[in-house]
């Protein structure tokens, strides 16, 4: 079932496991699978590049904070001779 409702006193006494998948998370999966018995360099490089994107996207978004908070706290009429938001 894919949304169960059982009483509480039963949910008491067991274990629910959600099995789950969308199509597009089990395509991945068949997909590293492959990858893996075919090539396991291809798998790593996948993985890294993963890897890689997630830390670039993380940085982005640290550099995107660190303009905005300076940008807030930089008074209008001193923009241009602030150091560090010309930086």
């Amino acid at each position: 079932m894919s949304n169960p409702h059982y009483k509480p006193e039963t949910l008491t006494k067991i274990t629910l496991l959600n099995f789950t998948i969308t199509p597009e998370a089990m395509t991945d999966q068949m997909l590293s699978i492959l990858a893996r018995e075919e090539d396991p360099n291809l798998e790593e490089e996948k993985i890294r590049l993963m890897e890689e994107s997630a830390e670039n996207k993380q940085r982005s978004s640290d550099i995107e904070k660190n303009i905005l908070r300076i940008l807030r706290d930089t008074p209008g009429n001193k923009m241009l001779e602030s150091e560090e938001l010309i930086e």
